[in-house]
């Protein structure tokens, strides 16, 4: 409901009552992260291996977890977990951690879509991108580590605040041939026009994909009503669809060589983010921590313009906040 300072209130005395409780430590992290109260909230993002019901599996992959020691002359095995946007939101605290304690090297696991892209910019002496295990107790290479860690609890052992962040801005960067490759799939650049990518749907299994994902029919207003605007679909699964009832005015291709992209909360934010590309996020009520509550912009991403529905499902709000910012007049 967005309340999110009630929430954090209520929680606080839950755990005094049973501070063992690992929902309602986990709840607390996510409040507190929301509220900007960062070493709180990652301290308490940590027992998210004790809730019996978070999606990822608890790894014991025969390394003890990093917590802070020397790194100096080891090697650690650095995993990605949770979703694409969660990886790409954190894989910079890969070169944070190897900037400030100075392993041998660091492996970083990661989801076999990503590998290819990732590789290519992080690939080095001292640092090695692989593709994630098929057993989640198992390394995914031969060697052995002094130390693992998954990817979203650095953070609170490298005491990550918001006055650090943005963490590395527009770290990704796209090698030449990748650019030209992505030309390809792109229709012809209309003269005077900005070419706009458009996002309106996430991964359909995410718990909370029914409020994050808006109709693309309630953006249909906007397809016209930029003037100079070339937009582009960025969606895939299932919803992709959607885009042939616009055909002629939303051109359906892959994600490349954009100006601008407009996305819900999905991956495909967090991957324009790290190239430093500007985008314009729709985001529901009920929000994700990472975004925040209240503010327009994103400290992760400078690049964000951030559109909050003012009530639950109130996507013409949105749209209409939207409209604004390309300076649409009805």
């Amino acid at each position: 409901m967005g309340f999110i300072d009630a929430a954090a209130a209520s929680l606080t005395v839950a755990l005094k009552l049973a501070p063992g409780n690992a929902l309602a430590r986990w709840n607390h992290s996510l409040s507190c992260l929301a509220r900007g109260d960062y070493a709180q909230g990652w301290a308490d993002y940590e027992w998210r291996w004790v809730w019996d019901q978070f999606p990822e599996p608890r790894r014991m992959p025969g390394a003890p977890q990093w917590r802070g020691e020397d790194l100096v002359g080891k090697r650690i095995y650095v995993w990605g977990e949770q979703g694409f946007g969660d990886i790409l939101q954190f894989t910079p605290l890969a070169q944070i951690l190897a900037d400030r304690h100075g392993p041998a090297e660091i492996v970083l696991e990661l989801s076999s879509p990503l590998v290819r892209l990732l590789s290519a910019v992080l690939d080095r002496p001292g640092m090695r991108v692989i593709s994630r295990t098929d057993n989640p107790h198992r390394f995914g290479v031969d060697e052995g580590f002094d130390y693992h860690i998954p990817l979203l609890s650095p953070p609170h052992f490298l005491s990550l605040r918001v006055p650090d962040l943005p963490l590395l801005p527009g770290w990704l960067k796209i090698s030449a041939e990748e650019v030209a490759r992505g030309a390809t799939l792109l229709p012809r650049a209309e003269p005077g026009k900005r070419r706009i990518g458009v996002v309106w749907a996430g991964r359909p299994q995410h718990s909370e994909d029914a409020h994050r994902s808006t109709p693309l029919a309630l953006m249909g207003s906007m397809l016209d009503a930029v003037p100079d605007a070339q937009w582009i679909s960025l969606q895939v699964g299932n919803r992709a669809g959607d885009a042939l009832t616009f055909r002629g005015r939303l051109h359906d291709i892959s994600d490349k060589l954009l100006d601008h992209i407009v996305a819900v909360d999905t991956g495909v934010a967090h991957l324009a983010g790290s190239m430093g590309k500007p985008v314009s996020l729709l985001l529901a009520h009920s929000v994700d921590w990472r975004w925040e509550i209240g503010s327009t912009s994103f400290p992760w991403y400078p690049n964000h313009s951030i559109h909050r529905q003012p009530d639950l499902g109130d996507w013409g709000s949105v749209i209409k906040n939207l409209r604004e910012e390309y300076s649409v007049i009805d």
